[in-house]
């Protein structure tokens, strides 16, 4: 049977997902007659990462098919592309010989890229279309042009008048709610909805609306707002007075509930009413009357029950209405503004020559939707037939549609070669948890029910069986645990996903363990912080324990503030780490200095900068005097007995008047220099400094901007870290997905499934209002069910929605480890829901294994083996040089940048560089010729210039002390460094090692100075340790005339 074009990989955690990619890659790319099919071939992932790693497997693959390199990992891969292509073994080298020079000579057209960047390509495209400079920059930081466009509207005020009224309007509202009135923040947070996708929808049809229209609308709700309060009184009060006339009040009712309840919305008090069982017990006609009452008196009640419980329900469903209208009154002023913001944004952006990367899909989708894949494919220049499209599941609604029309032509029309085309996605629908960004996990679950988006295709469904990643035990573990979760699930998807394709099969890597460590609940979660920051010490001491190095562990958490606590308690176990808040410039100690010296020189009266300065200079620096003293004695001067006072306690001299004189980058390195922080080199303060060196090339570099820049992004920047570090690593799960980690440890595994955390979402409001606005923006909460049964169900796909979000996290940070997972979690009761959380589920489960939870006595499943290291495995201690840079550099420009003062010097320095060079690219007397003809055609001398420049060489290799070492037969290192543990490094000119041992010649420019001696003899004596042999040295004086020094 003929496979079908369009393939789907139902992939879950550690299935080989990125081997069948790759695979299916290699299988089309070697099956096409074109040696260049890899131009008609288009990957698509999420991250640079993935990307990179698919680029090398195929790269390495395709290198290990071309050559016959017997490994492993290519023996699988190229026996089934020998079956399934029907090809020998010759003619797939050749081929993919071929393939692989093609790839390298015109690697653009290798496109496995991420889907940002092919939706940037088809925005360059249309850029005529949109209106736009084919030469926009792509701005990835939304918040900065966000923050910016909030502070133009809130500069408007005063001067546009409707729009003052507005924001005056919206300040004195959150003033009643006993809010701050400072609105910026809200109107900030607010406009994150415009690049939202999820938000689309609604906002598409509000931005539209004018202001006068959102305020005549206001008045409306608020007159709505008005008569509800008025109707749900005149029910209160109209009910008791029924009541009274049946001859009953409210001792007759049981614990006074029915009685009071409508006392308390006659008094026009809403809050807190639905909280009992007195709804339940009027439709059972039940528990409404006491025991005591008359007999009498129980035949009125329940004959009055159906009319009680008619006025409830209406009392009800206006509650909802009054309660709703409360809430998007609330919103409405920032709503109203919506319009506002998206002109201000398009104000910021095109002008500008930017776009922000998170409205290209949607600028995508309002140009060629409707149009023929043709014509696009026209406007790209190119004619893609076979797609792979990576982590599926996380690909939003818009980026999907905006693919079906070029797929769609693919798959439903053949090539010149009369080839169709093909599309593969691979996802895990398990692993959706970007649905807050716009991620559909619901498009890949209706595919995988075979409801295909292409006409007469369905799709063939392959799920890879078996987890290639984990040891036996974790395997086992989760295979047990989510298949018992999704017996819970109400959401018949969640229960097939979870119940059914959680189960893997095992590998051949036995062993493994997960343990469960249980602590007591507090009163209050901030109580818990100790008791998990103590028990994740103690898993990662236990896996130490057994072998693992800090570089295997990971510690993954949900909240920046978690990974905070995590990162406070290792540091106090001196305990190295490596966390997403360690690795920003704002973490680093030296760079808030340097910051703080900046703030100074720009607001010199700034106390706490000062303060900042003294304290660091205290712990960096020491003095003799304690640190309040320190601090009392000189922080309240002037600015010049600030500077006295420094060089007094700290012996150190800086002038804030100079500093605040150079230009932003020069007066870094100066305060470096005069600080002595170059003594210690940090990757953060090189960080640092990059960072200040692009800032100045991209704006005016002045103090004060780079001072915003700072807040607004620059303390937030990462270093970039030396792959195998050995240190803990603290992330989020949303970071480790994709990875793996010999051991995971997961604390604070006693979240709430749904957040009991103030969300807002958007409502259909038409049904519940006269009006013409189809959304409103409003609190979700479970009032939303007083609405009715629309409102209920609504509600209850939003709650099922974020409940299969917070299962799909856990089983995403339970995938993750290979030999052991840690989970720390509370103790939760018997009685309590089993799916409230994280904790309960694992409690429940625990007893559901005939064990108790217990703070002393973890549950383990499985058992911690030893690991076992193979001697390249051990941790290297790499040697890594500081970096160094001259503060007086300036210094030195000044006779390049006046050579008028002695131009005869000059031209003799540049004869000496010169000669230097091509030295430097010559081994042996041989040699000499065509190093200097290669000078000749590069450019570096003319032709009058190469007889006196090989004269000049010649003079040097042919000279008497020195013709030995330019000889054959000997091995050596022009221009290599050699690098000093714990220090730098040096660099010789020339070293050669011969049968008499070891050489070191160092060519100079100029006159002789016995700094060159001493430096000399500082390369013989790291050579010396390095190589335990003493060497000979000698300085060569390049001129009119070669002069050898021998160096003792």
């Amino acid at each position: 049977m003929k496979s079908s074009p369009f393939q789907i990989i139902n992939a879950a955690a550690g299935s080989g997902k990125t081997y069948a990619l790759v695979f299916d890659y290699l299988k089309k790319l070697l099956s096409t007659h074109h040696d260049d099919g890899y131009r008609r071939m288009l990957a698509l992932t999420f991250t640079n990462k993935a990307v990179n790693e698919m680029k090398f497997r195929i790269l390495d693959n395709l290198y290990l098919l071309a050559h016959h390199i017997e490994k492993d990992k290519i023996r699988d891969i190229r026996s089934s592309l020998l079956e399934d292509l029907k090809i020998d073994l010759p003619s797939l080298q050749q081929k993919a010989q071929r393939i692989l020079n093609k790839i390298l000579h015109e690697y653009a057209a290798f496109e496995v890229i991420t889907l940002d960047r092919f939706t940037h390509k088809i925005i360059k495209s249309f850029a005529k279309d949109l209106k736009i400079p084919a030469s926009f920059e792509v701005t990835l930081d939304s918040d900065l042009l966000l923050q910016e466009m909030t502070e133009n509207i809130l500069d408007q005020a005063g001067i546009d008048k409707p729009l003052t009224e507005t924001l005056v309007s919206f300040s004195l509202s959150k003033i009643e709610e006993l809010k701050s009135w400072n609105i910026g923040e809200d109107l900030f947070d607010f406009s994150k909805l415009l690049l939202n996708e999820n938000d689309r929808e609604p906002l598409s049809v509000l931005r539209k609306i004018d202001q006068k229209e959102f305020k005549a609308q206001k008045k409306a709700f608020q007159k709505d707002l008005s008569t509800l309060r008025e109707e749900l009184k005149t029910i209160g009060i109209n009910t008791l007075q029924f009541l009274n006339d049946q001859g009953l009040d409210e001792d007759d009712f049981n614990r006074k509930t029915l009685y009071k309840h409508f006392e308390k919305i006659a008094s026009g008090t809403v809050d807190d009413l639905y909280k009992n069982q007195l709804e339940q017990n009027l439709i059972e006609g039940q528990r409404l009357y006491k025991k005591s009452v008359s007999e009498s008196k129980k035949n009125i009640i329940d004959a009055l029950t159906p009319e009680l419980l008619d006025r409830f329900t209406q009392a009800k469903s206006k509650v909802g209405r009054l309660l709703l209208l409360k809430s998007i009154i609330s919103q409405w002023t920032p709503l109203s503004l919506i319009g506002s913001m998206e002109k201000g944004l398009e104000d910021l952006q095109l002008p500008e020559n930017r776009l922000l990367l998170s409205r290209f899909n949607e600028m995508i989708d309002n140009e060629i939707s409707g149009l023929d894949a043709p014509y696009i494919y026209e406007r790209l220049g190119e004619k893609y037939r076979y797609y792979f499209i990576d982590e599926f599941q996380d690909t939003s609604r818009l980026q999907w549609k905006n693919l079906i029309p070029l797929i769609s032509n693919a798959l439903q029309g053949m090539d010149d070669d009369h080839q169709m085309g093909s599309l593969l996605l691979v996802g895990d629908p398990k692993q959706a948890i970007y649905r807050w960004r716009g991620g559909d996990n619901q498009q890949f679950l209706n595919l995988l029910k075979k409801e295909s988006p292409f006409p007469q295709l369905l799709p063939d469904i392959t799920l890879l069986p078996k987890n290639y990643r984990s040891q036996e035990a974790i395997v086992d573990f989760n295979n047990r645990f989510f298949a018992w979760v999704g017996a819970l699930c109400q959401d018949p998807e969640q229960k097939e996903m979870f119940e059914q394709q959680t189960q893997q099969e095992f590998n051949d890597k036995k062993g493994g363990q997960v343990v469960v460590r249980f602590i007591e609940k507090g009163r209050q979660k901030e109580s818990t912080i100790p008791h998990y920051q103590e028990q994740t010490i103690i898993s990662l001491n236990a896996a130490r324990s057994n072998g693992f190095l800090w570089k295997d562990m990971a510690v993954l958490v949900r909240k920046k503030e978690q990974a905070a606590q995590i990162a406070e308690a290792l540091q106090t176990e001196d305990i190295p780490l490596i966390s997403s808040e360690s690795l920003s410039l704002g973490s680093s100690l030296k760079v808030n200095f340097l910051i703080a010296l900046i703030r100074v020189a720009v607001d010199p009266d700034d106390e706490e900068q000062r303060k900042n300065i003294i304290k660091f200079l205290y712990d960096y620096k020491g003095t003799t005097i304690d640190l309040d003293q320190s601090l009392s004695s000189s922080i309240f001067l002037p600015l010049f007995a600030f500077e006295k006072e420094i060089k007094k306690q700290f012996n150190l001299s800086f002038d804030f008047q100079l500093f605040a004189k150079k230009s932003l980058y020069n007066a870094i390195e100066y305060a470096i220099a005069a600080f002595q922080l170059i003594e210690n080199m940090e990757a953060h303060l090189n960080s640092f400094l990059d960072d200040v060196f692009e800032f100045s090339t991209k704006d005016e570099g002045s103090f004060l901007s780079y001072l915003h820049y700072w807040e607004q992004k620059g303390k937030d920047q990462k270093i970039v870290i030396p792959e195998g570090t050995n240190a803990v690593k603290i992330l989020t799960i949303h970071k480790a997905k994709g990875l793996e980690f010999p051991v995971v440890v997961l604390p604070f595994a006693s979240e709430d499934l749904v957040s009991s955390r103030s969300q807002k979402v958007w409502y259909p409001i038409k049904n519940h209002f006269d009006t013409s606005f189809s959304w409103g923006r409003t609190h979700f909460s479970n009032k939303l069910k007083y609405l009715g049964a629309e409102a209920t169900a609504f509600y209850k796909r939003q709650l099922l929605a974020e409940q299969g979000d917070a299962l799909n996290t856990f089983y995403v940070a339970l995938t993750r480890a290979v030999s052991q997972l840690h989970l720390i979690c509370t103790i939760e009761q018997e009685s309590a829901p089993m799916d409230k959380s994280y904790a309960t589920l694992l409690n429940h489960f625990v007893r559901s294994q005939n064990q108790s939870p217990e703070t002393e006595r973890p549950f383990e499943w499985g058992t911690a083996d030893n690991v076992v290291r193979i001697d390249n495995e051990s941790p290297i201690n790499g040697l890594r040089p500081d970096f160094k840079f001259q503060p007086n550099w300036q210094k030195r420009l000044w006779v390049q940048m006046h050579p008028r003062h002695n131009e005869s010097a000059m031209v003799a320095r540049k004869e000496g560089l010169l000669v230097h060079d091509l030295l430097a690219e010559l081994s042996i007397t041989m040699d000499t010729s065509a190093v200097v003809t290669d000078a000749l055609h590069s450019g570096k001398i003319n032709k009058e210039e190469y007889d006196h420049y090989l004269q000049m060489v010649n003079d040097i290799v042919d000279h008497p002390q020195l013709s030995p070492f330019y000889q054959q037969d000997i091995e050596v290192y022009n221009e290599k460094d050699i690098l000093i543990p714990q220090k730098s490094f040096v660099r010789p000119d020339r070293v050669v090692k011969n049968k008499d041992g070891w050489v070191i010649i160092d060519y100079k420019t100029g006159k002789e100075h016995p700094r060159h001696a001493n430096q000399i003899k500082h390369y013989a004596e790291v050579l010396e340790e390095m190589t335990h042999e003493k060497s000979k040295c000698f300085l060569v004086y390049i001129g009119k005339k070669t002069i050898v020094k021998t160096v003792a």
